[in-house]
């Protein structure tokens, strides 16, 4: 196995409620956990393709073995998430990976149907060159963060899921005195608008994210109108 890029992935086992939580206020928890599962299986799709990167995906779940996720095992490790919060976890999983001997480390979740394999391609060479790579996303967070070593700062004190993960992120990076690069910005699928969007590119054809664009021509009828 090539030890140098390690790409991880965050997810969680689909379970009613507990995922997609945004988007319970205005749509039926079935629907939201099918669509989740489609999203964990585009990303895992794309995770799995052969690439210059070895995959690992960590869950948030109390179970040992969550039933769907642990599908993936015979393809890549099923890991458990560990630490108080986000930052932790991140921080803990990227040491993981930094303790096997990879020196590159990329972390990116399950909302962002935009990330391509030419993103992840270039998020690794980047590493190269900086410390650090993040790909910011619309609602002023990020969908992915590489590094090429591993410090905890930019992992701590952020309030995770506000529009400020991304600014003080790169605040943090350059405290220390690290160069970080840039993807291009997308969008996360975390609220109806940005779904509803979403919706119109299928409809559109715009969309390669093929398993969440099955599942929304096919229960389209349980989205609002735009």
């Amino acid at each position: 196995m090539d030890h140098t890029n390690a790409l991880i992935i965050f997810a969680r086992e689909p379970k009613p409620g507990k995922v997609k939580t945004r988007l319970l206020t205005d749509l039926d928890t079935g629907f939201v956990t099918g669509l989740y599962r489609a999203f964990i299986q585009d990303v895992m799709t794309l995770a799995l393709r052969p690439g210059d990167w070895s995959p690992f995906l960590y869950y948030a779940d109390d179970d040992a073995d969550p039933p769907f996720l642990s599908e993936f095992r015979s393809r890549c490790p099923v890991v458990r998430q560990q630490g108080e919060d986000l930052g932790a976890r991140m921080y803990r999983a990227a040491g993981d990976c930094f303790a096997l001997g990879y020196r590159r480390v990329s972390i990116i979740g399950t909302d962002c149907l935009e990330l391509t394999a030419a993103d992840l391609i270039q998020a690794f060479a980047g590493l190269e060159r900086t410390e650090y790579c993040v790909g910011p996303s619309a609602d002023g967070g990020y969908y992915l963060i590489g590094m090429s070593v591993l410090r905890p700062e930019p992992f701590a004190d952020i309030d995770w899921g506000t529009e400020t993960v991304l600014t003080k992120t790169l605040e943090k990076v350059r405290q220390i005195e690290h160069n970080v690069s840039l993807l291009s910005e997308k969008e996360d699928i975390d609220t109806i608008a940005a779904l509803l969007k979403l919706r119109g590119r299928v409809l559109a054809g715009g969309v390669d994210a093929a398993y969440t664009a099955q599942f929304i021509r096919e229960h389209q009828q349980s989205l609002p109108d735009a």
